[in-house]
């Protein structure tokens, strides 16, 4: 794929564009990339997460995009369902793991793996965590796209 041309029309001004990748840039980019776990801990006053994320599979993107596409296809007028999936995809692919600890105790209260369930578990996986955890700032998904997407972006 890297070495085929695409061509490609403007959708603005309607003029023929042809774009080659530079092969050689690409993959040198591709090594660079640190595609270790990270670890993200978020703590509320009950509890504390222990997220465990890293760059998905390939056969966990194909898989989640093929749950999803056959998703939207059942929903495709229904603009609300489209829109309330709006960042599971990353929660569904990236995490690999949660540990949910008693902040009181330091007792592990559930130990979730992402691997266990598929692409249309995600909400119900998503409901387990405050809401804090997922859309703050320095919660899940701004942690997910700093870390991964930007990179996989630049």
């Amino acid at each position: 794929m890297l070495k085929k041309e695409i061509t490609f029309t403007c959708k603005h001004c309607g003029t023929d564009n042809k774009y080659v990748a530079d092969y050689r840039s690409t993959v040198a980019k591709l090594d660079k990339l640190d595609v270790s776990d990270k670890q993200l801990k978020y703590e509320t006053s009950n509890r504390r997460f222990e997220f465990t994320i890293s760059y998905p599979t390939v056969r966990r993107v194909s898989s989640f995009y093929k749950q999803y596409m056959k998703n939207n296809k059942i929903n495709k007028d229904n603009k609300d369902a489209q829109e309330s999936n709006i960042g599971f995809d990353y929660i569904y692919m990236f995490v690999k793991n949660v540990k949910i600890y008693d902040k009181q105790s330091n007792v592990l209260v559930q130990d979730i793996n992402f691997g266990d369930y598929g692409p249309l578990d995600v909400e119900d996986l998503i409901s387990v965590f405050p809401y804090e955890v997922v859309y703050n700032d320095d919660g899940l998904l701004t942690f997910i796209t700093k870390n991964f997407i930007n990179n996989i972006n630049d």
